[in-house]
């Protein structure tokens, strides 16, 4: 579930983004349910935005304060 998006950028063909996820997910056989921060390089081809850089920060839980942008 998107949280917030805490910067975006949109410069012509390409853009950049960081937002905030919260997810439930199992990754080799653990349970996570988890806060992270994600950015992304997009670039727009034919129409169509594709990332072509991704990053996910270290997860923390859910009742942790969320990290805050200026």
């Amino acid at each position: 579930k998107l949280v917030v998006v805490n910067k975006l950028s949109i410069c012509g063909c390409c853009a950049y983004v960081c937002y905030t996820q919260h997810g439930k997910f199992t990754y080799k056989g653990i349970s996570n349910d988890d806060v992270a921060v994600f950015s992304c390089v997009l670039r727009k081809c034919d129409g169509v935005w594709k990332m072509v850089q991704g990053q996910r920060s270290t997860g923390r839980k859910p009742e942790e304060p969320l990290p805050v942008f200026n």
